[in-house]
């Protein structure tokens, strides 16, 4: 009798726990995979944006692989130009960002070897042209925001699958669905790869040096530098206490060459470089070297599964672009969601962010990719015709507002 009643214990053991699994299945309306920044602020707005005008919060899970680590007084190298309607959305959804570890800039200088152009915030009534912040204040700030929500934290591994239903995420202790799943895991998206949606990548053949340095020039802390020489971009960006964040995209060759010298070597090529614009330089921090390429997602949304941030698009960081598109990705998506009620209007909803997002980021990356190409040459007539151009933008008040537009990130047919 002992032997018979073990199996049939057993038995009514895994029909609760299949009955468990798929009441947690069907009780999510949207999970989202990844850790970054785009993850968590899609995860935050549409849990956010899905309560306006008093209707009850979208079930939104968020599976990460890992916990932040607690904030440190270290600077993180890995910095972000956020632009100021981003900064309005981030606010809007509860994300307080440390204003001790950002840096508003209200300038922006664009020099190559014999012209200079110039934006200034005060010029157009703006307070700022944008904000500087650290990855890791920015990851901070929204993982607090993310504790005061009613989003579900999952630290897992995650893979998509499918049934006649749609589409499934298997965790490590569960598998979940959600009416979408939202694949915010990186350039390298395994989601993307799994729902079956191709994307295009273009090899610049480029690497990003990326690093902290001090400075004893007061002006670069309300100004943003960049250099456009040879086949080569460097950008300094304002932090505060006089530091300014470094990002050089050069060729991969001498990249690698960069990051293998000395601090004092690198720091030496670095001052030359800058040709002192930014004031005297020293105490470099720990270097980083990115390999940089253009990526566009064929498809932003296929069977349930829809595409945002570096899953969808990888752009040049000359511009400093690619995040707030990503984000932009993110809010345009919660409030196109946060509109729509029953599966039809879900499908229409998504559709409508596939074609605004797509065709919008679309068209920076090849702008931005654009740029790139153009200021690439040394010598020649694309050269001079540069350095024409900036002295014809500095000098032409609607087209120098044109360009101060763009590097605000004012230009957006998002709002």
């Amino acid at each position: 009798m002992q032997n018979t009643a073990e199996p049939s214990l057993e038995g009514s053991l895994e029909t609760r726990r299949e009955a468990r699994r798929e009441t947690r299945r069907d009780g999510l309306d949207a999970i989202i995979v990844g850790g970054g920044a785009v993850a968590l602020t899609a995860a935050l707005a549409l849990c956010a944006k899905s309560q306006q005008g008093g209707k009850s919060a979208l079930k939104c899970a968020l599976i990460h692989q890992q916990t932040p680590a607690p904030l440190s007084s270290e600077l993180d190298p890995r910095v972000y130009a956020l632009a100021p309607d981003v900064l309005a959305e981030l606010a809007s959804i509860g994300v307080e960002l440390n204003d001790a570890r950002t840096q508003p800039y209200q300038q922006m200088r664009v020099w190559d070897s014999k012209s200079t152009l110039e934006f200034n915030a005060a010029d157009y009534g703006w307070h700022a042209l944008g904000k500087i912040v650290e990855h890791r204040v920015l990851i901070d700030a929204l993982w607090q925001a993310l504790q005061r929500s009613n989003v579900r934290l999952i630290q897992a591994h995650a893979s998509l699958s499918f049934d006649e239903r749609g589409a499934l995420i298997d965790s490590t202790d569960e598998t979940l669905r959600a009416e979408l799943v939202i694949a915010a895991d990186g350039a390298n998206s395994p989601l993307r790869s799994q729902a079956g949606i191709k994307a295009a990548i273009y090899d610049y053949q480029q690497s990003a040096i990326v690093v902290n340095v001090k400075t004893d020039a007061a002006q670069p802390l309300s100004c943003a530098w960049q250099r456009f020489y040879a086949d080569t971009t460097l950008a300094f960006l304002p932090l505060p206490n006089g530091v300014l964040n470094v990002v050089w995209s050069m060729p991969a060759l001498a990249a690698k060459r960069l990051s293998a010298i000395s601090d004092s070597a690198f720091l030496a090529e670095l001052q030359l470089a800058s040709q002192s614009k930014a004031g005297q330089l020293s105490e470099p921090g720990a270097r980083i070297s990115l390999p940089l390429h253009r990526m566009l997602a064929e498809r932003y949304v296929q069977n349930g599964v829809v595409l945002v941030g570096d899953a969808a698009h990888c752009v040049h960081p000359m511009a400093g672009q690619g995040l707030n598109m990503g984000l932009r990705d993110c809010f345009t998506l919660a409030q196109y969601i946060a509109g729509a009620s029953g599966k039809a209007a879900i499908l229409r909803a998504l559709r409508r962010y596939e074609r605004e997002r797509r065709s919008e980021n679309s068209i920076s990356t090849f702008g931005i990719d654009a740029l790139q190409k153009l200021f690439a040459p040394a010598n020649g007539p694309i050269a001079i015709a540069r350095r024409l151009g900036l002295e014809a933008v500095n000098q032409i008040t609607p087209l120098k507002r044109l360009f101060a537009e763009l590097a605000a990130g004012k230009i957006a047919g998002w709002r």
